[in-house]
């Protein structure tokens, strides 16, 4: 069996170049525990089968190139991942959960507000951006996302990174 790390690169690779979205949930092992093909913009998890997926690992798949949405994010507090990854066809994003933890309690208490307010900011920055034609709207769908998640984490402790794949 492989472990966590070499059956998440396994597996992200596989990922890359789909017309869907798909969403991969392993355990500490890499294990797979929950796979599913979604649409071209979705896909969720089952609720019923929640508490298995506490501290897990989910990978899922981005047709378009952009960060994590905002309900990527509520489904990792709410299911308590301890990691949520997503790649495209440029990039791995991860998120891991603020400093003080997450589940639903704090995504509907804190967290969403602090998700409001951060992405609130960074569109009005990228929108005077655009508008003053410093750049595109290709740029602004891209960027846009990461720099709220940049903003979030900082603000909430939360551990989010891009790289280049």
């Amino acid at each position: 069996m492989l472990d966590l790390v070499s059956q998440l690169v396994a597996v992200e690779s596989t990922l890359k170049n789909l017309a869907t979205e798909w969403v991969i949930v392993l355990d500490d092992d890499g294990a797979v525990l929950f796979n599913a093909q979604g649409d071209a913009i979705s896909v969720g998890l089952p609720k019923e089968e929640a508490a298995k997926f506490i501290g897990k690992t989910l990978t899922h798949y981005h047709p378009v190139v952009t960060s994590f949405s905002e309900s990527d994010i509520a489904i990792a507090a709410c299911y308590q991942l301890r990691e949520i990854r997503a790649v495209d066809d440029e990039h791995l994003y991860r998120m891991r959960s603020p400093t003080e933890g997450w589940d639903e309690f704090q995504w509907r208490q804190k967290l969403r507000a602090v998700f409001e307010k951060v992405e609130a900011e960074q569109f009005g920055l990228f929108f005077d951006r655009l508008n003053a034609g410093e750049i595109s709207q290709q740029e602004f769908n891209r960027e846009l996302y990461h720099a709220i998640w940049l903003g979030f984490a900082k603000e909430t402790g939360a551990f989010y990174e891009r790289q280049s794949r």
